[in-house]
């Protein structure tokens, strides 16, 4: 486990690499909250076995989050665009990332002033299809549910990974699905 100077040090590092990005230029950054990195180890009950205040009900797992995120916008200002990246699932994961968690992260982001959410899907990979279903899916447009369904619940751009094709793409924008692809 990271000591609480070590947590502290990792926040900072998050928010002076976020300035260091706009001052060489950079249009925003990403925040990784996602696929198994630090932020989302976290979060997730299933990596988080901590019993302080960084660790144990959803508020406290999600404090590094906030943390981070907190600090990244104090650092480079309101008008510098920040995005967090979330699972919207953990799929084939016992006591993992489920979408009503994912829902909460999702509000969490739009409350502390973040400018859009990258939602993404991953998975342990006790098997060998669960790589392909997650971070790498083999399905065509495999998360537009996922974010489909966060999009319903904040009112910020709402970015979908997750092997889009084209025509689908402009298809999910159009509709008001979505508001951006990553590829």
């Amino acid at each position: 486990q990271m000591s609480e100077k070590q947590i502290l040090e990792t926040i900072e590092d998050y928010a002076h690499t976020a300035s260091i990005a706009k001052k060489a230029g950079y249009d925003g950054v990403e925040i990784m909250g996602s696929e198994g990195y630090l932020i989302n180890e976290f979060i997730a009950a299933r990596t988080n076995h901590r019993d302080d205040e960084w660790g144990g009900s959803y508020e406290n797992r999600s404090r590094l989050l906030r943390e981070v995120l907190t600090a990244v916008r104090e650092r480079v200002g309101a008008d510098f665009p920040i995005w967090v990246r979330i699972d919207a699932e953990e799929m084939h994961t016992p006591g993992g990332i489920t979408m009503d968690e994912a829902l909460k992260t999702a509000k969490l982001c739009e409350e502390l002033g973040m400018d859009a959410i990258n939602v993404s899907a991953y998975a342990r990979l006790p098997t060998g299809s669960a790589f392909t279903d997650a971070p790498i899916p083999q399905k065509q447009n495999a998360y537009r549910e996922f974010a489909t369904g966060i999009k319903k619940a904040v009112g910020i751009p709402i970015i979908s990974a997750g092997r889009w094709e084209l025509d689908a793409a402009a298809a999910a924008i159009s509709h008001g699905e979505i508001d951006f692809v990553a590829m």
